[in-house]
């Protein structure tokens, strides 16, 4: 079912190619069938034996379970997990800085794109300001490439942008549905804007109207008290520690225009680029950014 769906598969396509298909961020979660037909339940004890320990577990509760003392000691009874050595760890070690592009061959309808850059880790001090670039180039409906894309040229029904982090890694990837057809046009019309970002500095009224909506949907995605549970047990696990809404926003809000054009041209360089396809077709052109 999962690999019936082309939106979803192509991000398994993406991060073999950047990461290398060796390293377990470049794998696929549910691993290839040969791997999932030959596990036995001896693997699976295994598993959990290595992973899920005392020291490696986050449990994150919101609600006001916490004026009631007992409730730590209530879940640590529940858990019943056992000391045990840390899981190794792999550092990723990226390609010299090179171009790549690959494509995975399926009868669709349309052609899923994704083209991205590697970027900064968690804790980065332009984290922010890559945060501020990303939802200008796709963060939302009146962003540049859904506007350009979309909008303008009817390339792609959907187009978006975003930034995806890990502790010593990430990348900054837009991913675009076109018709078979447009796949060329739809490449250079978002590379074209990577290069307008470049040069020109956004204007004060686009800076703080990505600010809002960025400010607006972390507002929103804490609105619920399972979303303030996830939030804060996917900090502690990430960086250590639960930054407030209050940081992130000051963060955000202290972004300048300098920040985002400084930052659009560390990443958005031609030797960066990895742009992996999900389509029918062979792409046999070279795609440059500058």
């Amino acid at each position: 079912m999962y690999e019936d769906i082309p939106m979803r598969t192509v991000d398994n396509v993406f991060d073999a190619l950047l990461f290398d298909a060796e390293h377990p961020l470049g794998r696929t979660i549910l691993g290839p069938k040969e791997n999932i037909k030959r596990f036995s339940r001896k693997d699976f004890a295994a598993y959990l034996k290595r992973n899920y320990t005392s020291h490696n577990t986050v449990v994150a509760v919101a609600a006001f379970i916490f004026r009631n003392e007992s409730a730590v000691e209530d879940t640590q009874g529940i858990l019943e997990l056992q000391p045990f050595d840390s899981a190794e760890l792999y550092p990723v070690r990226l390609h010299p800085a090179r171009a790549a592009c690959r494509d995975k061959q399926k009868k669709t309808d349309q052609t899923q794109l994704m083209l991205g850059v590697p970027a900064y880790p968690y804790m980065h001090h332009d984290e922010f300001a890559l945060e501020v670039l990303t939802g200008i180039l796709g963060g939302g409906m009146s962003s540049r490439l859904f506007i350009e894309v979309r909008e303008k040229r009817g390339l792609a029904y959907s187009v978006r942008a975003w930034a995806d982090r890990y502790p010593d890694t990430g990348y900054l990837a837009v991913q675009a549905g076109v018709e078979h057809a447009k796949l060329e046009k739809a490449v250079s019309t978002i590379l074209a804007e990577f290069k307008k970002i470049k040069k020109i500095k956004v204007s004060a009224a686009e800076l703080e109207k990505a600010k809002a909506h960025i400010n607006g949907s972390l507002v929103l995605h804490r609105d619920t008290s399972d979303e303030m549970a996830e939030y804060a047990a996917t900090s502690i696990i990430s960086i250590g520690t639960i930054r407030t809404l209050d940081e992130i926003i000051k963060g955000i809000n202290k972004v300048t225009a300098d920040d985002v054009q400084r930052v659009a041209k560390d990443l958005l360089l031609p030797k960066n680029s990895t742009s992996p396809s999900s389509v029918h077709i062979q792409i046999k052109r070279d795609y440059q950014i500058c």
